[in-house]
């Protein structure tokens, strides 16, 4: 969550840092207004490949979670029986 609200809050993050201090939003934005370089591409797709690994990890965590769930409340309902 913080990840993204960093590079969503970019306008403001722009206009309060100080002099000699970048985030890493206002750091890839003073780069591709040089020109974008083989650096931004390669720290864009890292971000990419980083918040897919995010997200397929927290998908099958979740999933595990919710059959071991669903295994024990069988396990529950057969003993009541």
């Amino acid at each position: 969550m913080a990840f993204t609200y960093s590079l969503d809050d970019f306008a403001v993050t722009f206009f309060v840092t100080g002099n000699g201090f970048e985030t890493l939003s206002v750091e890839i934005y003073s780069r591709a207004r040089q020109g974008i370089s083989l650096e931004i591409n390669a720290l864009s797709a890292l971000m990419f490949v980083f918040s897919l690994i995010l997200v397929g990890g927290y998908y099958f965590i979740n999933q595990r979670n919710q059959a071991q769930k669903a295994r024990q409340k069988r396990k529950g309902a057969t003993r009541i029986k």
